[in-house]
């Protein structure tokens, strides 16, 4: 188990969800459920979570798609793909 503290304002930052979070733990961690953040008083929640990641979506893609996949076993990244064809631009884009 990777437990991470954190606790007060400014505990917690994008360069915290860089390093420790993306580089450390989701390299480090064989399933999600390894890793746990105690978190009290960060005002941290799921909106700065999703800005940070996405802030640091390069080193996520240094995780490789493997990596990222293997976290997610059930989730149907294939089902994904074809749905993005039900957005017209998408599928007019290539089909044109």
């Amino acid at each position: 188990m990777l437990v991470e503290y954190k606790s007060g304002p400014g505990s917690i930052s994008s360069s915290t969800i860089k390093e420790q979070f993306i580089e450390r733990d989701l390299f480090n961690a064989n399933s999600l459920d390894q890793i746990q953040w105690s978190m009290e008083g960060t005002e941290m929640n799921k909106e700065k979570l999703v800005s940070w990641l996405m802030d640091n979506k390069d080193s996520i893609e240094n995780l490789k798609y493997d990596r990222i996949k293997s976290f997610f076993p059930n989730d149907n990244f294939t089902y994904r793909f074809i749905s993005k064809f039900n957005d017209e631009s998408f599928y007019n884009s290539i089909f044109k």
